[in-house]
């Protein structure tokens, strides 16, 4: 079963694959999966919260297609790469990933590994570099540095 754990970045609880759980879901000890209401107390099933995540990654895709302009055009491994910040982030605009969506624009996938980069701020205020990640999702997506 998973349960809420603590966020790596800290904030509210993370549940299953990167769920953020939102300041409501907190409140209610229970998050939405599907049509269900499931109690966090009872965890999540394997299927719950597979369910859980495709819901997130939609929910990334719809906020993706509203903020950015072309985004339903790119393609499939930029459209990924957008996704997967916007899932770890919440937060990809045209202003605030300019350099990036430049890069994705020009089809650079080296402008793009370098401006994929994502951070954190520790509990002690200290920037934390994801390089990592970056690292396993451009690997996945067949963008090389």
């Amino acid at each position: 079963m998973w349960k809420p754990h603590s966020s790596l970045e800290g904030g509210s609880d993370t549940l299953a694959y990167g769920h953020k759980l939102t300041s409501a879901e907190v409140k209610s000890n229970t998050v939405q999966v599907g049509d269900d209401s499931i109690d966090l107390s009872d965890g999540l099933t394997e299927q719950q919260a597979n369910e859980l995540f495709e819901q997130d990654v939609e929910k990334a895709k719809s906020s993706l297609s509203k903020s950015v302009r072309g985004f339903d055009s790119l393609d499939k491994k930029y459209q990924d790469v957008l996704v997967s910040i916007q899932f770890n982030t919440g937060n990809v605009s045209e202003d605030e990933w300019s350099n990036l969506l430049a890069g994705i624009r020009a089809e650079d996938d080296e402008r793009v590994f370098e401006e994929m980069l994502t951070s954190f701020k520790d509990s002690e205020g200290n920037k934390k570099l994801l390089s990592d990640r970056r690292n396993s999702i451009a690997k996945s997506l067949g963008i090389k540095p």
